[in-house]
């Protein structure tokens, strides 16, 4: 029996494959996920990393919701199997300190995506063989993707500076790809049943990461367009941590791990010097 990971080039997967807790698991494109079942009779937990682009936007239907389709062949192989389900802090819809207890009340299409999505997994699955992970921003080394730490890095090699259109102020809770791998391989190993926080449980001013992004590549500046106050917020890690022992993450760990991105991007580089678009 192993962990299989569905949605094998996903961001989050390839930084998962990347450990070696992971060594053993069944890394799965969505699609020959899809198309057979046969892999469910070898798994001992199943994690879903893919995700149609149309929920982003709220479209959640047979066709997107591909956690569903999952969970509905698994109740029908094997009702025995665990399922972890990675979802969003979006879901929650309001700043402030993030509990799993608090009512959602989602203000984004994304958000209300997710928690259909949660919904219709747990009408699937016993509640027993159910994880859901309401995950924060997650951030790596990751120039050219459409996220926010992606586009950071985009500008900054790109162009020499980080644009905000949010106050550097507002705090937010990010966790380092590296992080949530190390986190997953864990709960993928021992899962336990209901919903749980998955962030670094630190509050970390949008400001702080532009000064540590900045440092790390040796140059560039911030600029402020707008000084929206954003939705800020931080994950309450109790629970997680009492579940499954994880320590304390700190600020002065997040903000290393954004000077390392900092430091990868100014490698990646190189003696090329900066790219000007």
């Amino acid at each position: 029996m192993t962990v299989v990971a569905v949605g094998s080039t996903s961001f989050m997967a390839r930084a998962v494959r990347e450990h070696p807790a992971a060594a053993g698991w069944r890394f799965l494109r969505h699609g020959e996920a899809l198309e057979r079942e046969d892999w469910i009779d070898g798994a001992s937990c199943v994690v879903n990393f893919a995700l149609d682009p149309r929920v982003r936007e709220g479209i959640v239907t047979d066709e997107t919701n591909l956690d569903a389709k999952l969970a509905r062949r698994i109740t029908a192989r094997r009702p025995e199997l665990s399922y972890v389900m990675l979802s969003s802090r979006m879901v929650y819809g309001h700043p402030g300190l993030l509990r799993e207890t608090h009512a959602c009340a989602p203000v984004t299409a994304y958000g209300e995506g997710k928690l259909a999505v949660e919904r219709s997994v747990a009408d699937s699955l016993a509640p027993e063989r159910l994880t859901i992970l309401r995950i924060a921003n997650v951030f790596g080394f990751e120039p050219d993707r459409k996220s926010f730490f992606g586009m950071a890095l985009t500008r900054l090699r790109d162009e020499g500076r980080i644009v905000y259109d949010m106050s550097p102020l507002v705090r937010r809770d990010f966790l380092s790809v590296e992080r949530l791998a190390a986190a997953l391989t864990t709960i993928c190993t021992a899962p336990a049943p209901g919903v749980f926080n998955l962030g670094s449980g630190v509050g970390l001013p949008a400001g702080a990461i532009a000064e540590d992004l900045i440092a790390g590549y040796g140059s560039g500046r911030l600029e402020v367009i707008a000084f929206a106050r954003g939705d800020h917020f931080t994950m309450d890690m109790t629970k997680t941590t009492a579940q499954w022992g994880f320590a304390p993450v700190t600020e002065d760990q997040v903000r290393d791990e954004i000077v390392a991105c900092g430091r990868r991007l100014k490698d990646s580089v190189g003696d090329r010097g900066r790219r000007i678009s």
